[in-house]
């Protein structure tokens, strides 16, 4: 299944709501365990938009010509 487009502006959202960070000693293991997999989640979508940006020219563009009379 191909992936639908992923834009700057919600990779930007996902960066500033669920950052980088290392645990800290008052997280259960449960929360470790959800935020860990919650900022894989993250990581993939963000490798998927860098994929998505690095092969934008080799994407089919439709385009309708129009021809005036």
């Amino acid at each position: 299944m191909k992936c639908p487009p992923i834009s700057k502006e919600l990779i930007d959202y996902l960066e500033a709501t669920v950052p980088e960070r290392c645990p800290s000693i008052t997280m259960s293991e449960r929360e470790i365990w959800i935020y860990v997999g919650t900022r894989k989640l993250v990581r993939g979508l963000i490798e998927q938009f860098r994929n998505q940006q690095d092969n934008i020219l080799e994407e089919p563009v439709n385009v309708l010509l129009s021809t005036k009379h």
